[in-house]
């Protein structure tokens, strides 16, 4: 009888899952109605007694219909259980991705963001204007640090004593050439900075 039982929980289960025939829910209801029910199976049998009868009787009394006619209702249930649930599970596909979608636009990150230009004393923040402009700037220094290596390099084969004052020389006069690039008004705050004070 054991066999039985647990014949009955698979059926059960699935049948909580939508996944029962018709056949099989009425395989169901049969056992349910029936008094050899395991201990832990019976707290279900007033379940199965509703969807047996009392889901009939119900419906009976809002349409107002013979008993007959409730039975094309009872044979759709399984049918509009998986529909339901294929809509719930569209639902909820179509929501993640939507919040995936969402959530990456919303933590994109933008390493310029935050960062500014002033063109005719007038501070810009679009990233999307400004942005070329700022890899130009870094492809610059990317570009003034090869020469610096390259300068390093060529001079490491001269006298030690005179290279560090070639070395400086030229420092100087790139650096004159980054600061002559800007604005007289900016000049002043561009030197600083390049020499650290």
């Amino acid at each position: 009888m054991t066999d039985r039982y647990k014949y009955m929980e698979d059926l059960l289960n699935r049948f909580f899952s939508g996944e029962t025939s018709n056949e099989e829910e009425r395989e169901l209801y049969r056992f349910f109605a029936g008094e050899d029910i395991p201990a832990h199976l019976r707290r279900y049998k007033p379940v199965f007694s509703y969807f047996e009868s009392g889901l009939e009787k119900e419906l009976n009394l809002l349409t107002g219909e013979p008993a007959e006619a409730a039975e094309p209702f009872r044979r759709a249930m399984p049918k509009r259980r998986i529909r339901i649930a294929a809509g719930m599970a569209a639902l909820a596909l179509i929501l993640s991705v939507a919040a995936l979608l969402f959530l990456r636009k919303a933590n994109a990150f933008d390493p310029y963001e935050g960062s500014y230009i002033v063109r005719s004393g007038v501070r810009i923040t679009d990233t999307s204007l400004i942005r070329p402009e700022i890899e130009a700037t870094i492809q610059k220094a990317l570009q003034q640090e090869e020469r610096a290596n390259r300068l390093l390099l060529s001079l490491s084969a001269s006298n030690p004593e005179t290279r560090i004052e070639q070395i400086q020389r030229r420092i100087n006069r790139q650096n004159e050439e980054i600061i002559n690039r800007f604005p007289n008004e900016m000049k002043e705050s561009i030197r600083r900075i390049i020499e650290n004070k």
